[in-house]
């Protein structure tokens, strides 16, 4: 999974792997169901098709192709709900 940033591509293993982001995205997992977060992670993290996941999950592939853009869609509303609050945070030297 890709999420488009002004300047570049970023994929959710490349925000995970930075320290700054990863307990963000950790957050914003939990509120995930235990089989929102299988399918999310086994798409975006191990990068399986929906075929290997719809196997090992023992699904149907058009069910899981909704089922991770609904995960992926909680979990960026999420993580842009967390944003708007470090961005409205007063910031204070003193």
């Amino acid at each position: 999974m890709k999420y488009p940033c002004k300047t570049k591509e970023v994929s959710t293993e490349d925000l995970a792997s930075e320290d700054k982001y990863s307990r963000e995205i950790q957050e914003a997992l939990t509120i995930l169901t235990s089989y929102e977060k299988s399918v999310l992670l086994l798409k975006s993290v191990k990068g399986l098709s929906y075929k290997e996941i719809a196997n090992i999950l023992n699904k149907r592939e058009p069910a899981l192709r909704k089922q991770f853009e609904r995960a992926r869609k909680k979990v960026e509303k999420k993580l842009i709900k967390k944003k708007e609050e470090y961005d409205n945070e007063e910031i204070s030297v003193f």
